[in-house]
């Protein structure tokens, strides 16, 4: 569990860019919830690019 008590299994990380996508930041909404045609912030690729937060720190 990260220090807020919540897992790093409910945040996405970006692949290309880095961005973290954190459910609290959006209305608690999951990332699997996201439309299909939802966009990263920060680079503007889709969500294909996305891996779950632990296992981008388990890829690296």
């Amino acid at each position: 569990m990260n220090h807020a008590g919540q897992t790093d299994s409910q945040q996405w990380v970006c692949r290309i860019c880095g961005y973290i996508y954190d459910p609290r930041l959006h209305e608690g909404v999951a990332f699997e919830d996201l439309p299909a045609n939802w966009r990263c912030p920060g680079c503007g690729f889709g969500k294909s690019v996305f891996v779950r937060r632990h296992q981008a720190a388990a890829d690296q």
